[in-house]
């Protein structure tokens, strides 16, 4: 039978080895070093999920790999073809750690969210503060296109702490826009941590060693779990339109030189807007849990320019656009493994990135489409 297409399965998937993530950079001549990027891309992820579904159903891989129609409707629906893709799409990937009777799930801090360190007595105590968007004075001359400013203040100059992580909790209190403490976030070295790993290119003709071309690469290891091997540091991927055909458990292929991973089902209730709170105040933050690939750069998809504002223009809803905290854009790119080239390099706005609109007019329940099918055109999610 086939399922409902917006309906989330959740997967949790934990490296069993070190795990290879390359980046957008090449590598591998005399003296070069492979950079892992950390967190991955969710195409990561769902070239890893949409590959296992085919090889539960053997007899249809043959005939997606020659581009022929799938025989199973629900496959067929699910994963399409490399012309025409299906309704599988990733709605949820996070960083996450089994323990015995739970998981626990990360985010990267969000961009209008700074994490400092201050001296109480002998001890360094971290503060977390928020961002809080400002008008912008007349006399300011700048480049910036929105009329407020995401302003922190403080009392002396201090450096920001990176590599902090929201957890589940911390996400919650986030959204509410409640004080967020030392208990709401975690280390990147509490997650994982880097190894160099040397290597050595082959020849492709004779299959042996070339001489000279050593490189170095970094492997990605995980937080491990103790002594229960199912447990540990690991992803959550949120998965819709399967239509029941992605495997429940099973081993995985990830990364370079294909490592492997294993997958186990997890149930999972994610945050939710505060819609009546947004209906009261009229206004509402936006934070990206996925790079954002938009159509002009850092500006949302949905957002038009309106007599020298931005407003954010939805069926039966709007709201306009007074700041924004993006940080540095990011490069996608990966190999057209049909082509057999590289894909487009386009520029995204980085997870974490923060929008902040106002003047709310209409049904604050659109809001909740943006959260279940992302900010893409009508045409794509219908």
């Amino acid at each position: 039978m086939v399922g409902e297409r917006n309906m989330t399965e959740y997967r949790f998937i934990r490296p069993i080895d070190v795990l290879f993530v390359r980046g957008n950079r090449l590598f591998g001549g005399p003296g070069d070093y492979g950079e892992s990027l950390m967190p991955p891309r969710p195409s990561l992820f769902a070239g890893a999920l949409r590959s296992k579904m085919l090889a539960a159903h053997p007899q249809e891989l043959a005939a997606f790999v020659d581009q022929c129609p799938l025989g199973d409707e629900a496959l067929r629906m699910s994963l399409g073809s490399a012309q025409e893709p299906g309704d599988f799409r990733l709605s949820f990937v996070a960083l996450a750690a089994r323990g015995t009777d739970h998981i626990d799930w990360f985010l990267p801090l969000p961009a209008d969210v700074i994490g400092t360190t201050q001296e109480e007595g002998e001890n360094n105590t971290l503060k977390l503060n928020y961002l809080i968007p400002h008008p912008m004075d007349r006399r300011i001359q700048c480049d910036a296109c929105l009329p407020f400013l995401p302003v922190y203040r403080t009392a002396k100059q201090t450096k920001p702490v990176a590599g902090l992580w929201l957890n589940a909790e911390g996400v919650s209190i986030y959204l509410n826009g409640e004080k967020l403490s030392n208990e709401h976030v975690v280390h990147t070295r509490q997650l994982w941590k880097k190894d160099s790993r040397l290597g050595i290119a082959l020849s492709p003709t004779a299959r042996a060693a070339e001489e000279g071309r050593i490189y170095t690469s970094d492997a990605v290891a995980l937080a491990s779990g103790g002594t229960d091997d199912r447990n540990g540091v690991g992803f959550l991927v949120g998965v819709q339109g399967a239509h029941g055909r992605l495997p429940e458990n099973g081993l995985l292929r990830l990364g370079g030189d294909g490592r492997g991973a294993e997958m186990d089902s997890v149930a999972l209730d994610l945050p939710k807007p505060t819609l009546d709170r947004i209906q009261e105040k009229r206004q509402f933050r936006m934070v990206l849990t996925s790079p954002g690939l938009f159509q002009r750069g850092w500006l949302p998809d949905g957002c038009v320019e309106q007599d020298g504002a931005y407003c954010l223009q939805l069926p039966g809803f709007s709201a306009r656009l007074i700041a924004a905290s993006v940080p540095r854009g990011e490069i996608i790119s990966g190999w057209d493994l049909l082509r057999r080239k590289p894909k487009p390099a386009q520029r995204v706005a980085p997870t974490g990135s923060v929008y902040w609109f106002d003047e709310c007019e209409g049904d604050p329940g659109v809001l909740q489409k943006l959260v279940d099918t992302g900010l893409w055109p009508d045409e794509d999610t219908s």
